[in-house]
């Protein structure tokens, strides 16, 4: 990982509140500032490490051949894909959806698969989703998902795909456009009944 790395406010908030999540329960080189800082609040480096990791969304170390990951796609979507082998300069992946693909570390993942993680997934009559992950079956390769409003969802790895949080609006448009549709049909008809009267 680079030295280097300059953090808002609220990411440095998040990573050290996951270090500190890590550190009383729940994996090297950091970023020395949020290390010392995470140091001097009793937090153990290995922790911080994790937390950086899983919060900015970076592999700690190039992946092995058969291990689980995210890999970048079509629409520079992450999906789940097995590493078939390393190259010198990029990753062969298969995607569990099918294809596969060569791909540069820097679009690579990890598949931090933990409950309250973001996963898009395709949800019955809404489309495109992003959900919370409820649990993780790792022999199935299923997920169970919330859709944020009470339902839950099991979908198979396969179908969903990592959530990007700078684009949250974008992937709940889907469901705008149908409440948007929704109303003002019900609008159109009270319209119309008033008419005829």
């Amino acid at each position: 990982m680079p030295s280097k790395l300059v953090l808002t406010e609220e990411q440095l908030r998040d990573v050290l509140e996951r270090a500190e999540e890590l550190q009383h329960g729940d994996t090297t080189n950091t970023y020395a500032a949020v290390i010392e800082a995470a140091k001097e609040a009793g937090l153990s480096e290995d922790n911080v490490t994790k937390a950086l990791q899983e919060r900015l969304g970076l592999l700690g170390s190039p992946p092995a051949a058969g291990e689980l990951i995210f890999a970048k796609g079509t629409q520079n979507r992450f999906f789940a894909a097995e590493v078939i082998e390393q190259g010198e300069h990029s990753y062969r992946v298969r995607f569990l959806n099918g294809g596969e693909h060569s791909v540069r570390f820097e679009d690579l993942r990890p598949l931090n698969l933990f409950p309250g993680e973001q996963l898009v997934c395709p949800w019955p009559d809404w489309g495109w989703w992003t959900c919370s992950l409820v649990r993780y079956d790792p022999e199935k390769r299923k997920v169970r998902v919330s859709d944020n409003f009470g339902t839950e969802k099991t979908f198979d790895l396969s179908e969903v795909f990592r959530a990007d949080p700078s684009q949250p609006f974008k992937m709940k448009l889907n469901w705008l456009m149908v409440g948007l549709s929704l109303g003002s049909g019900v609008i159109g008809s009270l319209l119309t009944w008033l008419a005829m009267r």
